[in-house]
């Protein structure tokens, strides 16, 4: 077919049809590729929420294991935005030695931008009591 155009254009036409089917190859394992992982998304929506909603429950019930590094006394929940404001020492000797705030993370859990926020204010030591009425 090409045998009428000097070598080099030959050369020229051969290496774009070759790197035009290696092109095409790439595609068609592209769309392999993307059809493979439409099929696994549901799975790992339902993977996430489920730890999710594992992460909500283990931070409920979380006082009351003997690993609770507080007594579930001096535990006050809040859950959002940190899990628990903590008062050491309330319960046994009626008198507040700390306040802490304390979250409780599972598995890859990290702290969102807004308990982030909170964990610094707390480190600058931005917090303030305030009666009203």
């Amino acid at each position: 077919m090409y045998d009428s155009y000097p070598q080099s254009v030959q050369n020229i036409f051969r290496q774009r049809f070759e790197s035009a089917n290696k092109l095409k190859y790439e595609v068609r394992e592209r769309r392999s590729e993307l059809s493979n992982n439409r099929k696994k998304k549901p799975v790992r929506i339902t993977t996430s929420a489920l730890g999710s909603n594992f992460g909500k429950i283990a931070e409920q019930i979380i006082p009351a294991f003997l690993t609770f590094p507080y007594r579930q006394s001096e535990c006050r929940p809040l859950f959002e935005p940190v899990d628990y404001l903590v008062f050491v020492g309330l319960s046994g000797k009626r008198h507040v030695e700390a306040i802490k705030f304390v979250d409780v993370k599972t598995g890859d859990a990290r702290l969102s931008k807004g308990q982030r926020q909170i964990r610094d204010r707390v480190a600058e030591g931005k917090i303030k009591h305030r009666i009203i009425g």
